[in-house]
């Protein structure tokens, strides 16, 4: 999925010609990176083989998410190339903004125990929050320039549709994994977060 994501930023960078937009993918394909980096981390510490074929074999909900992405970050063909992708890419970095401080708020006493926290860590970390408050300004700013091109004030169909597409298939990709829940309900001094967690 990661990788998918940095080759969108990058479809969405050879669009765009301002230089505040270039340097705001430049920032978000970087925090791609480092997401990256924290993945082989872990999986290092567990001694997980990230290239084998138990691994690197996405499941069927991950790559309805990766196709859609890129099916839709190629399309340069509507009224709103820019913004219609960074539409589909707005739920995820917003969901895992969101995830990881509601994560890390209910089980911060215990974090530093927990075999997840380094991942808690990095999605709920000010770094993360910043990277999407990027996307969603750079998807407020294009959206609002490429209906102007089109003297147009609705609200374009393209955009709401692979937002609420993008937010499906994010739902799905999360019902579809199989998370060891007991894992934080074990280490949670609260339990409601962990009844509402599963």
């Amino acid at each position: 999925l990661l990788v998918a994501f940095a080759k969108a930023y990058a479809l969405v960078l050879s669009m765009v010609d301002d230089l505040a937009s270039i340097r705001g993918l430049h920032d978000l394909i970087g925090s791609v990176l480092e997401e990256l980096k924290m993945h082989e981390s872990v999986a290092t510490k567990w001694g997980v083989d990230m290239e084998s074929s138990e691994y690197s074999v996405p499941n069927q909900a991950t790559s309805r998410y990766t196709e859609f992405l890129l099916e839709v970050a190629r399309d340069h063909t509507g009224p709103v190339p820019v913004s219609a992708t960074l539409a589909a890419m707005v739920p995820c970095m917003r969901l895992y903004s969101h995830i990881g401080q509601k994560l890390h708020f209910a089980f911060k006493t215990t974090m530093h125990e927990n075999p997840y926290g380094e991942w808690v860590r990095t999605y709920s970390d000010s770094a993360m929050e910043e990277a999407a408050r990027v996307i969603e300004s750079l998807l407020n700013r294009h959206y609002e320039r490429e209906m102007a091109a089109e003297s147009s004030s609705e609200m374009h169909p393209a955009v709401v549709a692979n937002y609420k597409t993008a937010m499906q298939l994010e739902y799905d990709f999360f019902d579809a994994q199989e998370p060891p829940v007991s894992l934080f309900c074990e280490n949670s001094a609260s339990s409601d977060s962990c009844t509402e967690s599963r």
